[in-house]
């Protein structure tokens, strides 16, 4: 289906980049095998290095959050917590800064 309907992003998170990465690694053999002549090898690989770093990523993001828990324990949620508040008063105070902005012109 992901050929198919030529998805650029997948919205199953894990398991369709991973499915991506299947894909993109069986095109590029199919290119350099010959079996796709008129299909340049470029943005094939670019996908598949983006795919690959996202699940790597993934995987690291989640080995760290186990291992700072484990060291810090629910201190890292209150923490992820006030990061998170901050983040939104910040883009919060900045919207309403640029929209007062724009009805005042």
């Amino acid at each position: 289906m992901t050929r198919i309907s030529d998805a650029k992003v997948r919205a199953t998170h894990v398991s369709g980049m991973s499915t991506d990465i299947g894909i993109e690694f069986g095109m590029l053999l199919d290119i350099i095998r010959g079996r796709e002549p008129d299909v340049e090898l470029a943005p094939h690989s670019t996908r598949l290095r983006l795919h690959v770093q996202t699940v790597l990523s993934f995987l690291a993001g989640g080995v760290a959050g186990m291992v700072v828990y484990e060291a810090i324990g629910t201190r890292l949620l209150f923490a992820a917590a006030i990061l998170l508040f901050a983040m939104a008063i910040t883009a919060i105070i900045r919207a309403r800064t640029e929209g007062n902005q724009i009805t005042t012109r």
